[in-house]
């Protein structure tokens, strides 16, 4: 028994669920140009980290309205 279901056996007490605020992932741009002339390996990290990265939430809001279109012409 996990420590969800104690809490639903218990009827005098509810159970909200919300996201976390501190859990949030925001997005930030990361440029490599700048370190690019400083040190290769660290540019490669670079690289790498923003390969990682997915998009800003108008990028990703575009793609599922571009998906969607897509399955309504199909």
């Amino acid at each position: 028994m996990n420590f969800y279901d104690l809490f639903i056996q218990l009827t005098d007490i509810h159970i909200l669920r919300a996201p976390d605020q501190s859990l949030r992932v925001h997005y930030h741009p990361i440029k490599c140009d700048s370190i690019k002339q400083l040190n290769n390996i660290e540019y490669n990290r670079c690289l790498m980290q923003k390969e990682k990265g997915l998009a800003s939430r108008s990028q990703l809001a575009m793609i599922i309205i571009e998906n969607e279109q897509t399955k309504k012409n199909e």
